[in-house]
């Protein structure tokens, strides 16, 4: 890859451990029934079996993440969440529109099962995620994971938590912000879209006025945003639920199922913060005077 710049070859590496993610779980959910109907079940707690999922997506996630960070993490030490996140997507790909599984959970659990089971779904995926982050924020803390860009990034203000929850709160309204401006319809790509676009918007702008370091967890936001929507459905049931074309203030974001958050909002939020690092080393750099 001699032909390649840096830039090119690190962009070349972390699209080849995304893809080879995305593949290996397209094919354990083929191999497992994950959704048990595709096309038509985009979540994995609305049918049985409900252990057996979360077991394959908990070991297909450690797979994807130590497959990311071989292949990319000499670019950023966590490659491997980024390339975990979206080979999640694979998931949601095969469980269809979200209209579908709104309209046969209706039929078979009722409204009130609903958002509760959304819940508890993107609450478990977070933690598989938040796992893996720990994991690998411990082992560059250690020392074992180095690459060529999170030194340069910097670390942003270290001595402060406050910059740090001042960042992820301004990040969350933001995100849940864009989303609802962005997802207007339950068409599937759409609302994928909306999840991701706004997970990196509000990653960049937030990190851009309050920089945090590497170590931050600047991943989280879009998950909150997606457990605040669900228990917020769930209190107040939207309008429109029971023919799955939801009416509101707040409707972006109930279009959303669980793996969509989980997927698209992780790596969206990822690749915000580190171009926010990259757009604040270069005004340092622009900064710094010139040597006679």
């Amino acid at each position: 890859m001699n032909f390649l710049n840096s830039y090119q070859r690190a962009r070349l590496l972390l699209l080849t451990g995304s893809v080879l993610s995305f593949v290996a779980f397209w094919f354990s959910a083929s191999i497992f029934h994950i959704p048990t109907y595709p096309g038509y079940q985009s979540a994995v707690l609305l049918h049985p079996p409900y252990v057996l999922p979360f077991l394959i997506i908990a070991v297909v996630i450690a797979i994807s993440v130590a497959i990311g960070t071989v292949i990319a993490g000499m670019v950023r030490f966590n490659a491997g969440l980024l390339t975990a996140s979206l080979g999640l997507a694979a998931l949601s790909f095969r469980g269809g529109e979200p209209r579908h599984s709104l309209l046969w959970a209706l039929s078979v659990l009722g409204p009130g099962q609903i958002f509760p089971r959304f819940f508890l779904e993107l609450l478990i995926l977070s933690i598989f995620l938040g796992i893996a982050w720990y994991i690998l924020r411990n082992l560059y803390t250690a020392g074992k994971l180095r690459d060529r860009e999170t030194p340069l990034m910097g670390e942003g203000d270290p001595g402060h938590i406050s910059a740090e929850f001042s960042s992820i709160a301004v990040q969350s309204m933001l995100t849940a912000l864009l989303i609802m401006l962005i997802a207007q319809t339950e068409a599937k790509q759409q609302v994928m879209a909306a999840i991701f676009i706004g997970s990196w918007g509000a990653s960049a702008i937030s990190h851009t006025s309050t920089p945090t370091g590497p170590r931050s967890w600047y991943w989280l936001p879009p998950l909150i945003v997606g457990l605040f929507a669900y228990l917020l459905a769930w209190a107040f049931p939207p309008t429109g639920l029971f023919t799955a074309d939801f009416r509101g203030s707040f409707a972006g974001l109930y279009r959303a199922m669980p793996l969509d958050y989980a997927s698209m909002g992780p790596a969206g939020a990822i690749i915000g913060h580190w171009m926010s690092r990259r757009w604040q080393r270069e005004r340092t750099a622009a900064q710094q005077p010139v040597a006679a």
